[in-house]
């Protein structure tokens, strides 16, 4: 009786030394995570170019807020006003406006 499962085990191994075709796996997971890449890429532009058209649409609704805004912030304080019409103050404001997106960033996230 030992022989006998011998024998079937010593076949069990013969069929595991056989190499493996790792190559076809390797190709087909790499293809899987092209596509996953690229359908991720899909989405962020498809809601790059959403936000846009949304932004785009609900600017003419926002000018005149805005407009009121800044002629009261401009009567509040005229230097300043002055200031952010220049193009010193736009970049200025640009600056303020990348600092603030980056600190309001989740923590943890690159």
């Amino acid at each position: 009786m030992p022989d006998e499962f011998d024998t079937e085990l010593g076949g069990f191994f013969e069929c595991a030394r056989q190499p493996l075709d790792g190559n076809a796996f390797l190709a087909e997971t790499l293809r899987k995570i092209d596509r996953a890449r690229h359908a991720r890429l899909r989405r962020r532009l498809i809601a790059a170019v959403i936000l846009v058209a949304a932004v785009a649409s609900a600017f003419p609704a926002v000018l005149p807020g805005a407009a009121v805004l800044v002629r009261g912030a401009g009567e509040y304080s005229l230097a300043a006003a002055e200031f952010s019409t220049t193009p010193l103050g736009w970049a200025l404001t640009a600056a303020i406006g990348v600092w603030v997106l980056l600190r309001a960033r989740a923590p943890g996230r690159s």
